[in-house]
């Protein structure tokens, strides 16, 4: 007959919680200048369009991309704000 034996460790008293997580940062790709590729479907086709992110404070900024509008020049916008979760 084997005989088990068991040993229990107990380590410095209560359990203390990790510290929370730092929060994530805002997406990089919106929050510094330059071209962001974003797949479109319109009219049943799907359509690459590059836009320009250009940021601003508090995490802020605007998506710009020249169009065409019946042969004149024209510009589209989408403006975001960044917020980070806690």
């Amino acid at each position: 007959m084997r005989t088990w034996s068991l040993a229990l460790l107990a380590v410095g008293g209560a359990c203390v919680p990790a510290p929370p997580a730092p929060p994530a940062p805002p997406l990089p790709r919106l929050a510094t200048p330059g071209h962001l590729f974003l797949i479109s479907t319109e009219d049943v086709a799907a359509h690459c369009q590059r836009w320009d992110v250009v940021p601003s404070v508090g995490g802020q900024g605007q998506l710009v991309r020249e169009i065409d509008i019946s042969g004149e020049a024209g510009v589209d916008t989408i403006d975001y704000h960044l917020r980070v979760r806690r």
